[in-house]
């Protein structure tokens, strides 16, 4: 899914047409190259493996194909089968590698990243609750 490719992101839009998985190979390298540890590299390779294997299945292939209620799509779907801590963790994923394309500048000057419409999924505050629960007791 992952090819290696050295070009710059920028031309890779212009001559692939924004390509998820040419684009989302350029942000890995950005992210070894800014030294994130393996265990990082890994987490966001096998979350975005899973975005490109979710986008191939629904015919999305482009990063101006991506839509706010795509994503939000996306993450119900993940909803079936991940606990609300996994959901976050895609999420998270699939921010930072739309906030690079926006900061890379890697799609057109008028392309609107969708994340800003996305709200982060809820996660239960267990830790809180037990926190709050052991001074309420006293």
């Amino acid at each position: 899914m992952f090819q290696s490719d050295t070009r710059n992101p920028q031309t890779l839009a212009d001559f692939q047409g924004g390509n998820i998985g040419i684009v989302a190979e350029s942000f890995l390298v950005d992210r070894r190259a800014a030294g994130r540890t393996q265990g990082t590299i890994q987490n966001y390779k096998e979350h975005l493996t899973h975005f490109i294997t979710y986008c191939d299945a629904q015919a999305v292939k482009h990063i101006h194909e991506l839509s706010a209620d795509f994503i939000r799509h996306y993450l119900l779907a993940l909803a079936e089968t991940h606990n609300p801590d996994g959901v976050h963790g895609f999420y998270r994923t699939v921010r930072a590698f739309l906030r690079w394309i926006e900061l890379e500048e890697v799609m057109p000057a008028d392309w609107r990243n969708p994340i800003h419409k996305v709200k982060a999924p809820k996660v239960p505050d267990t830790l809180w609750s037990l926190c709050h629960s052991n001074t309420s007791t006293r």
